[in-house]
């Protein structure tokens, strides 16, 4: 049975808006978190922190905060930003934040690495990968309630490439991530809740949507390929070792329409953060 955007509802979608509506419901003065977060609010001018598999975050300003992973620079260059442009009350007090996020990153040297033959291998050996330009921009809005932030955010993708085609990566976690490549434009959304839930214990639910139309070129079974849809849902526990070390663990969900049709893919997630200063 032919399957389609309109007549797909994953479940993940019911359970984060149910979520998200109960925490709602205990709305409340907040304060802006301290750590470095998927919210608008940034990170305190001078503060550095660095991540085993995430990006180092540095506030440049208390408006301002920039990132980039120091080891990934080399296999995946990749430079983001964002930028807090307002936020209501005092600083301290502070219960809505609106900014902007910025991201430019060279897939180009990654998918050299993975054109080659063996289980390693996602793209054909001889893929001409053209030298490529990748440019996120999203709008956040964030609201603090008790211990808990909200956001929701709306933005695009689009890169600048060389003229080869590039073969469709249809890997589950990079399928969407690289789908400027082949998609002349990317509809971003996300919707996401973190916060306290005990002491030392933090979490975060995030659920990122993508929704593009592959170039005509790309090959799929009926013909012309249709609008994807595809969504990554991240559910992690934060465990504060002190105010300088974090460790976190969960697992991301996805959920996309390949050319083979819709599948699921989970990974689990860990990750070490720690402040510099």
């Amino acid at each position: 049975m032919k399957r389609t955007l309109l007549t797909t509802r994953p479940l993940a979608t019911s359970v984060f808006l149910a979520f998200a509506a109960l925490l709602y419901s205990a709305s409340a003065q907040g304060a802006p978190p301290t750590w470095s977060s998927e919210s608008a609010a940034t990170i305190k001018k001078g503060r550095l922190e660095t991540g085993l598999f995430s990006a180092s975050k540095w506030g440049i300003s208390d408006q301002v905060e920039v990132g980039m992973h120091p080891i990934g620079i080399f296999l995946w260059p990749s430079l983001r930003a964002k930028v807090k442009w307002w936020q209501n009350a005092h600083i301290e007090d502070s219960t809505w934040w609106f900014g902007t996020f910025h991201h430019v990153s060279i897939p180009s040297p990654f998918l050299n690495l993975i054109a080659k033959e063996g289980s390693l291998g996602l793209l054909p050996a001889d893929a001409d990968v053209p030298f490529a330009l990748q440019f996120e921009n999203s709008a956040l809005l964030s609201h603090a309630f008790g211990t808990h932030v909200a956001t929701t955010s709306l933005g695009f993708g689009v890169a600048a490439q060389g003229s080869s085609e590039l073969p469709l990566v249809d890997f589950p976690f990079l399928y969407s991530t690289l789908a400027p490549l082949y998609a002349p434009l990317v509809l971003r959304g996300s919707l996401g809740v973190e916060g306290n839930i005990s002491g030392s214990f933090d979490y975060q639910v995030l659920q990122r949507m993508s929704l593009f139309r592959p170039e005509e070129s790309t090959p799929w079974p009926e013909g012309r390929a249709p609008w994807v849809y595809a969504q990554e849902t991240t559910i992690r526990t934060h465990i504060r070792m002190g105010e300088k070390h974090r460790i976190s663990v969960g697992a991301i969900v996805a959920v996309a329409n390949y050319p083979i049709g819709y599948r699921i893919h989970w990974v689990p997630s860990l990750d070490y953060r720690a402040v510099i200063f």
